[in-house]
């Protein structure tokens, strides 16, 4: 049952083709998560004990296209991929090929982070603070986000056996490890999935965080939690075409590890004071102005991930 679930999910990943461009499953699926996300997140703002933060957050996510698109963008979208490829390709020294897919999330989270740091300083609020509520809710999201990387199929696995519990076959000519040369029903690891399942629970730690530990430690425990993970996630992962250090490393493993240096720095450094506190809601709550927040980000980032501009008979 599991395994024709996961074959229909995978079965293709365009939802549209005509003449001139593409649009894909991933950007839709992003845009549903975002979509539910932000009315979760504006909504449980009005339920901290700081009510200064409801006003932060609803300048945040007015902002947030544009600062997360804007990091993720740069690696993944045809519209500046090729300006993206001749700076890439002066930064690396094209010693390593910078595949667009990992981008997404790294350079979402460092564009939203910005984000944080500059609507911190503006309202004279702290961004750690700010960043503890976030993080107790956006790995239940990334994990949902990741049913869009296995309907694409980027972020595949290596090959593994056809009698694994958790496995994933692609047979559409247009998914990603298809168009990698993985044979058409090649059995692989369905590191998607394990990833949902690890963002989940860490999602639920830091749930039992809150209340617990100082400010900004959330945030920080989060970093260590999900650097860990992903760097051991990798080695199951087919990147061998993004290894850049003793031929063994993937690109994203060394951010991994930076998240988690940054993660035990700040747990070492931050006092423990402060703790996110959650009470009953005493704002008022703007549904219309929710409502369209939640439709610019989910429209905003459903069209940039979903969009290809390809000739009908160009591959994908």
């Amino acid at each position: 049952m599991l395994n024709q679930l996961i074959g229909f999910w995978t079965k293709s990943p365009i939802a549209l083709r005509t003449n001139n461009l593409i649009v894909v499953w991933f950007g839709i699926i992003v845009g549903i998560v975002v979509a539910m996300a932000i009315p979760t997140i504006l909504f449980l703002s009005n339920s901290i004990e700081d009510q200064r933060y409801v006003r932060f957050f609803y300048a945040f996510f007015t902002w947030w296209p544009l600062f997360s698109i804007g990091g993720a963008i740069f690696f993944f979208h045809d519209f500046w991929f090729s300006l993206g490829r001749r700076i890439k390709q002066f930064l690396v020294s094209g010693q390593f090929k910078w595949k667009r897919p990992g981008a997404v999330f790294y350079g979402g989270f460092l564009g939203s982070l910005l984000l944080v740091l500059i609507l911190g300083f503006h309202y004279h609020l702290s961004a750690l603070y700010a960043l503890d509520f976030i993080f107790i809710l956006i790995p239940f999201f990334h994990g949902a986000s990741r049913l869009a990387c296995l309907n694409f199929g980027c972020c595949y696995g290596k090959v593994c056996s056809d009698s694994h519990l958790l496995k994933v076959r692609y047979h559409h000519p247009d998914s990603e490890p298809v168009r990698h040369g993985i044979p058409r029903g090649q059995s692989l690891h369905a590191v998607q999935l394990y990833e949902m399942i690890v963002c989940m629970l860490i999602g639920s730690f830091m749930v039992y965080l809150m209340g617990r530990v100082g400010e900004g430690k959330i945030f920080a425990t989060y970093l260590v939690c999900y650097g860990a993970a992903r760097f051991v996630l990798e080695f199951i992962r087919d990147n061998s075409h993004e290894k850049v250090l003793f031929h063994w490393l993937s690109v994203w493993q060394l951010l991994s590890l930076c998240f988690v240096a940054a993660g035990t720095i700040l747990l070492i450094v931050l006092p423990d004071g402060n703790r996110l506190r959650m009470i009953n809601p005493t704002h008022y709550i703007d549904p219309v102005k929710i409502v369209l927040l939640a439709l610019l980000n989910a429209v905003a980032l459903g069209i940039t991930f979903s969009v290809h501009f390809r000739k009908r008979d160009e591959p994908l």
